[in-house]
């Protein structure tokens, strides 16, 4: 397996591991969190972009994830047509226990991609 399929598979695991833990939001929802974290304020279009998807799904998308008080948008200063997306600490608190249920399979030191793959594949 080459590590592309590797990592390909590790993103599957992580959504099928969100579905199996009852976990409430799946993972393209938690890729939307995670760059809004990394980016913050994370422009739309920014994360349009990197999450490769269209406007509308965005949008419907970030609504849920608003109407859920996960994430608020503001508008540009200057540009009232520019949207900035921030993480509530609800949002926080969520992106946190997601990477803390994950992280409490995988607490080896100096684990490798394949050794998660066989830990996640083993718990799912």
């Amino acid at each position: 397996m080459t590590e592309a399929e590797k990592l390909f598979e590790l993103y599957i695991l992580a959504d099928t591991f969100c579905n199996q833990h009852n976990f409430e939001l799946n993972v393209s929802k938690l890729k939307i969190l995670s760059l809004i974290k990394k980016y913050s304020p994370a422009p739309a279009t920014l994360l349009i972009n990197k999450l490769g998807i269209i406007k509308t799904n965005f949008s419907s998308s970030c609504l849920g994830l608003q109407n859920k008080n996960l994430i608020v948008c503001k508008k540009g200063k200057e540009d009232k047509r520019n949207r900035y997306y921030l993480l509530t600490e609800n949002g926080e608190s969520v992106l946190k226990s997601f990477y803390e249920l994950l992280s409490k399979y995988l607490r080896e030191e100096d684990l490798s991609i394949d050794k998660a793959l066989t830990i996640l594949n083993k718990k799912i």
